[in-house]
């Protein structure tokens, strides 16, 4: 397994760590406002499959990044000009505008 892939792993595994548990902290905080606990652990045992179901989803899926290392994307080169450096704003903001951009005060 390739570095860049390690850490694709790791980034989700820490976004789905972060997610469940701001997902938890939530649930709490709504669990003590409903004076129903029968609903409420209804809800969360259905969100909590929905939510192993989509982890199990994005472990399934595998990133090939073979790509990144091949010889011929290696070998492009950027043909991108730089950026014209061009004056912009005023020298007195605060002025007033005419119609030849700034007045003659």
């Amino acid at each position: 397994m390739s570095s860049s892939m390690k850490n694709t792993v790791v980034i989700l595994l820490a976004l789905t760590f972060a997610y469940a548990a701001y997902y938890f902290y939530i649930q709490n905080k709504n669990s003590a406002l409903d004076t129903e606990v029968g609903v409420v652990t209804d809800e969360i045992i259905a969100k909590t499959q929905l939510f192993i179901e989509l982890r199990a989803t994005l472990d399934a899926i595998q990133l090939d990044t073979d790509i990144f290392e091949n010889e011929v994307f290696l070998s492009y080169q950027s043909f991108t000009k730089p950026p014209v450096e061009e004056p912009f704003g005023r020298a007195n903001p605060f002025a007033n505008v005419t119609e030849g951009g700034v007045s003659n005060q």
